[in-house]
């Protein structure tokens, strides 16, 4: 399941606000696979901020997943096993710096390792953000 969400923050100090946008993963299937979730567009356009992670419930192998943009991947995240239920984890180690997001373009996500866990309730959940630039 995915959800999207605009955000408008105002600035510290006063000035014009800025949009924040991200786009939350609900992963309740963790099988090795490609586009394991409904493909989304980016709606708004800004540079990548970060990608952060959650476990809902424990797993036994490191949980790796890939975000593609436009077929070309972006940021690749692994939430490693001993992490705990309820710790959140954060990368902004996108593949380019900055990582240009353009309004329109598909996003798909790609599972690479896991212990195959599944879940009704979520493995482990994912949100992608981005700041208008």
């Amino acid at each position: 399941m995915i959800t999207r969400k605009l955000v408008v923050v105002p600035p510290v100090g006063g000035g014009n606000s800025q949009r924040y946008f991200h786009s939350r993963l609900l992963l309740k299937d963790a099988t090795v696979g490609n586009d394991i979730a409904d493909m989304i567009s980016v709606y708004g356009s800004g540079v990548g901020y970060r990608l952060t992670g959650m476990l809902h419930e424990v797993i036994v192998s490191d949980l790796t997943i890939r975000i593609k943009k436009a077929g070309t991947p972006i940021i690749t995240f692994t939430i490693p096993s001993a992490t705990a239920v309820g710790v959140n984890i954060e990368s902004t180690a996108f593949n380019s710096d900055p990582q240009p997001f353009t309004d329109g373009e598909p996003l798909t996500f790609d599972v690479t390792a896991s212990d195959g866990s599944i879940s009704r309730t979520g493995i482990a959940s994912y949100m992608l953000e981005w700041i208008e630039n």
